[in-house]
């Protein structure tokens, strides 16, 4: 009974020290790239699009695209924001879950704008 214990403890170790724990957070800078898809590029049909932010390589598991996260998103409201942020020269703050991924990419789970934007 206690090697079953031990092969079953030593098994469950081996199992969950793989898995990584989810990274919510935030990360500010101003926007880089955007791109919007049209309807013939299957995964990424409007209203789908995304973004990154300069300077922005790391945030918890999300992917880079050339070096900075990428992060997705699916609202006209919030692509009307990044795109006037953009044009503005201003910074963003995007809200994330590393857990949440379309295409292997984050989503944007959402984004604030200010003089700088919070942060909090």
């Amino acid at each position: 009974m206690k090697i079953l214990t031990i092969c079953l403890t030593v098994a469950l170790t081996l199992v969950y020290s793989g898995k990584s724990f989810s990274e919510v957070g935030l990360k500010k800078g101003t926007v880089e790239h955007i791109r919007i898809h049209d309807t013939n590029h299957v995964g990424w049909e409007p209203p789908l699009f995304w973004f990154t932010l300069n300077g922005v390589t790391k945030a918890g598991n999300c992917s880079a695209w050339q070096g900075n996260v990428l992060f997705v998103a699916d609202s006209d409201q919030m692509l009307t924001m990044i795109l006037t942020a953009q044009m503005g020269k201003q910074e963003i703050a995007v809200h994330y879950n590393d857990l949440i991924k379309t295409n292997g990419y984050c989503r944007a789970t959402f984004i604030t704008t200010g003089n700088p934007p919070p942060i909090t």
